[in-house]
Order: C-alpha cells, then sequence, then structure tokens
C-alpha cells in the first residue's frame, strides 16, 4: 500500500490549493481505514480495499486541510469532525464563534437606523392608502398555512435548538422590529393598490396574479429589480409571439442590450424557471397548496406578492443565515443553500411561532427579518415596499425611453405590463439605489412662442 500513499500525497500536491503532507502521514490514515474497511467487508478484495482506503483518506485530507480551513474562515472555529460525519455536525461552530457572531449583530442591531419614508402623495402612482386594508392579507384571498413535506425519519432536532435558544430567538425578533420601519411592515401588502387600479381599468385579477408570477421566478441569486427586468423581458418575447427556446432568448438579449446598452442577468438554468411558468400559465398559489415543489423558495414568494402572505414564510439563503446567527448551524444553512426539504416546513412553522408572539402576519415577519439583518448576511437590498420598488423601476426606465415619468406615465405602463404583457423593466446592476426619476407633471401656464418664432 505504500506506493498508493505516495500517489495519493502527489494528487493532493497537484491541487489548486496545494496540501503539504507527509507520505507516511497519509500511510497511516490509509491503513487505519484499511483496516476498517476489511472488518465491515470481509469478502471485499485486496484491491477493493486499496481503492477505497485511499478514497477516503483524499477526502479526509482535503476535508482537514482545504475545506475545514475554508469554512473556519469564513465562520469562526469548527467543532471536530471527520469528512464522513453529517454535515450538521461538520459545519457546527464552538461556542466562541458563536459568541463573537452574536456580540456583532448585537452591535449592528443596536445602532439608530432612520426609517424609510414613502414618496411624497403628488409622485405617487398608486393609492397607498389602499395598502393599510392588505396588511394581514389582499382582502378577498384567505391566507393559508401551505403544507409542507415533513421525512418521518429525519433528524431534525437541531432546528428546536436554533429556535428554541433564548438568544437565538431574541436576535430573530430584534432583525424583525428593526426591518419592519425599513420596508418590510408593507413590503408584500403594498402591491395590493395595483391589483385594485387593474379590476378598475376592467382587467381581471388572474392577469395581475400572472405579472406577480412570472416575475418572481427569475434567479434567486438577482436583485428584486434585476429579477423584475427578466421575467418582464420573457414576458414581452411571449407577448411578441417569439418562442422562449435558448437561442431565441440568447438573440433577443443582445438585442436588449443594443438597445438598451445594459444586458439582462439572465443564465440557462433562470430561463428554465421563467420560461416554465410563463409558457405553463401555472398557478403558484395551487401548487403550493397541492405540495407539488421540492424547492418552496420561489413559489411561495410569488405566492405571497400575490397577496397570500400572511400564514407563510419564504426561508432563503438570507433567511436561514438571519435567523441562525445565535445559533451553532450558521455555517450549515448558509453552504447549503437555505433550508432543505425536510428543514423548510418545521422552520417555518418556528418562524409562524415568532411572527404570532409580535402580533404580525408571517410574510411580514420575514420580510422585516430579510430589511433588518440583511446586511449579517450579505443582502444588498434597496429600501421601501415592493410598490415602491416597481414604481421606482418603472420609472427609470421611462426616463431611459426619453418619457417624462410623471405618476400618470408610471402608472398607466405598469397597467399595461399587467394586461397585455408587453414591455420592458430596465435592469440595475450598481451597488448604490437606483436613482428615482419620479416628478409630477409641470403646473400649467400661459406658453408663449420663442423668439425665433415670433421674429418669423
Amino acid at each position: 500500500m505504500q506506493r498508493n500513499a505516495y500517489e495519493v500525497s502527489r494528487a493532493l500536491a497537484e491541487q489548486k490549493t496545494p496540501i503539504t503532507v507527509k507520505p507516511d502521514t497519509v500511510q497511516r490514515m490509509m491503513e487505519e481505514r484499511a483496516a476498517q474497511i476489511m472488518q465491515a467487508n470481509p469478502k471485499l478484495t485486496e484491491e477493493a480495499v486499496a481503492a477505497r482506503a485511499r478514497r477516503d483518506a483524499t477526502r479526509q485530507l482535503k476535508w482537514e486541510r482545504q475545506g475545514r480551513e475554508r469554512l473556519q474562515k469564513r465562520y469562526g472555529e469548527l467543532s471536530p469532525s471527520r469528512y464522513d460525519m453529517p454535515a450538521q455536525r461538520k459545519l457546527r461552530n464552538l461556542p466562541g464563534a458563536v459568541d463573537e457572531r452574536v456580540q456583532k449583530a448585537q452591535e449592528f442591531l443596536s445602532r439608530p437606523t432612520p426609517p424609510w419614508e414613502p414618496p411624497k402623495a403628488e409622485l405617487q402612482a398608486f393609492d397607498r392608502n389602499l395598502i393599510k386594508d392588505a396588511l394581514e392579507g389582499f382582502p378577498g384571498i384567505d391566507q393559508t398555512r401551505f403544507p409542507r413535506y415533513e421525512a418521518p425519519r429525519a433528524q431534525t432536532g437541531y432546528i428546536d435548538e436554533i429556535y428554541d435558544d433564548p438568544r437565538n430567538r431574541e436576535l430573530i425578533k430584534q432583525q424583525i422590529k428593526r426591518g419592519l420601519p425599513l420596508g418590510g411592515e408593507t413590503f408584500y401588502a403594498s402591491l395590493y393598490p395595483v391589483k385594485v387600479a387593474a379590476m378598475e381599468r376592467g382587467i381581471p385579477a388572474e392577469k395581475f396574479d400572472r405579472f406577480v408570477y412570472e416575475t418572481a421566478p427569475a434567479s434567486a441569486r438577482n436583485s428584486i429589480m434585476n429579477e423584475m427586468a427578466v421575467g418582464q423581458f420573457m414576458r414581452d418575447m411571449k407577448a411578441r409571439g417569439l418562442p422562449l427556446d435558448e437561442q431565441t432568448v440568447k438573440e433577443e438579449m443582445a438585442r436588449f442590450k443594443q438597445r438598451y446598452g445594459t444586458g439582462l442577468p439572465l443564465m440557462p438554468v433562470h430561463r428554465e424557471g421563467v420560461r416554465t411558468m410563463v409558457e405553463s400559465g401555472a398557478n403558484m398559489r395551487d401548487m403550493l397548496k397541492a405540495d407539488i415543489p421540492t424547492n418552496y423558495k420561489i413559489p411561495t414568494y410569488g405566492t405571497q406578492k400575490a397577496g397570500d402572505f400572511g400564514k407563510s414564510m419564504v426561508l432563503d439563503v438570507h433567511e436561514a443565515a438571519g435567523q441562525t446567527q445565535g445559533s451553532r448551524f450558521h455555517p450549515y444553512f448558509t453552504e447549503q443553500g437555505g433550508f432543505g426539504p425536510t428543514e423548510y416546513g418545521l422552520a417555518e412553522g418556528k418562524m409562524l411561532d415568532i411572527a404570532k408572539e409580535l402580533g404580525i402576519p408571517g410574510g411580514m415577519a420575514q420580510a422585516g427579518r430579510w430589511f433588518g439583518g440583511g446586511e449579517l448576511t450579505g443582502l444588498k437590498s434597496p429600501r421601501g415596499d415592493a410598490l415602491d420598488l416597481l414604481e421606482k423601476q418603472a420609472a427609470y426606465t421611462l426616463q431611459g425611453q426619453g418619457i417624462n415619468p410623471t405618476p400618470k406615465a408610471v402608472r398607466d405602463y405598469i397597467l399595461n405590463m399587467v394586461e397585455t404583457g408587453e414591455g420592458v423593466l430596465m435592469p440595475y446592476f450598481k451597488s448604490k439605489p437606483m436613482p428615482d426619476y419620479r416628478t409630477k407633471k409641470a403646473e400649467g401656464g400661459e406658453v408663449k412662442a420663442p423668439l425665433s418664432a415670433m421674429a418669423r
């Protein structure tokens, strides 16, 4: 087995991030592992035992010399663990790392933060007074506690540990309270005025829902404004009778960039999600009620924006990271991209309990934590609710097209997209907030001909 030990050592040394390890160390690890394999599998051949021992030694070394180091650099000291332990054990912090993270979070949350303020009434394209009627869900829409998959044999006691810990629970509440006045309180309720305006214009409520659903699943990694831009881009393609295949989308993206001077953040994997929603006409709320999706995040987000947000949560990677600041499992959820299928329902239930303690709807609590603790998890979201962001993006788009973005122009532009599917929303990539071009119509008065005209 000596030759195999040198092979492992050499293979590790040739990786992009070299691992310095003595051959005798590899030899010892392989021999120990080989003895375990032979005891557990006495019928294996010597060659098979050697192959497994070599594979396991390589994995162990990569975890101890690369994987653990990378994670500890980002999240702090991890508990001792082997490469073959479950992720919940490998990605578990020592108490000192948790204490340090909690202290930083508490310092951040204690800083005074000015609240977000909606635009002045004369700049609003839709009647924000209607929002107060939708704070617990859109009127006429039953608020749904959607079914979630629960694995009967999954070991998920660590979910209880996270949310039942008093210090971590208080951190979650602090983030929610901080985020409510930053846009979280009205985030989901704020699109109700758009729905009312559409119906007053004779546009069916179903078309409003479709607008919301089809601009929601663009990409979980994009900003809200880029999600909206990508979703509306493909809605516009469909409205113009274009197929949503990869080649046509690529060609239209090139035309978009040539016309507007900026590209779209649309990858093939994101295109598939939007295409499925646009072409199938699927109802996200019905999907959730039937417990169809294996990933609850995007369907829940779209359903909430369409008015059913009182009894549900979106627990994406930022939510998971924000809610685990004061627990040992913060790296675990961040590394796996949020709560998994066996964890989502349990974690959502815990968060709904916290929302109930605060006396607010589930979606409001989720949006509050999102705004209130986003900086702790690397989420760079603009302040303001969904309606404010939509109006601002429409105004930004109109300004780029040379159209004066008055409230009426913004309102008509948005409602036309809802009704026909046509139109674009410009993406935005800069770290600073999108400029607010909303303006009121200039006051009228006597118009005098220019001197050049009078001279004629």
